[in-house]
């Protein structure tokens, strides 16, 4: 399990999110506790959050665009959701342009 995971929802699988690649390649001595998952914006928020919460994250890094703040929130209310909240995850987002 990681305790840092990145996270970048898509517009389609052949979009890469920079922002979190960029990030995941400058974590330094954190890297082996990073994982980075991606999703597009056709995945359910709750299936997301359930591939988030499977690793049992501290933190939760969201790179966001204009067109998937919609979706984010939603896997953020998921993650945030007392009934789904693995003990010690917290979110935290960081705005890609």
């Amino acid at each position: 399990m990681k305790d840092i995971v990145l996270v970048s929802i898509n517009a389609r699988y052949s979009h890469a999110g920079l922002g979190v690649r960029c990030l995941l390649a400058n974590m330094g001595g954190l890297r082996s506790r990073t994982v980075l998952e991606e999703f597009v914006i056709q995945d359910s928020p709750r299936g997301i959050a359930e591939r988030i919460l499977a690793h049992e994250p501290r933190i939760v890094g969201m790179s966001l665009a204009i067109w998937n703040v919609s979706p984010a929130l939603k896997v953020n209310s998921a993650i945030l959701n007392p009934s789904w909240l693995a003990p010690m995850a917290t979110f935290m987002c960081s705005i890609a342009t």
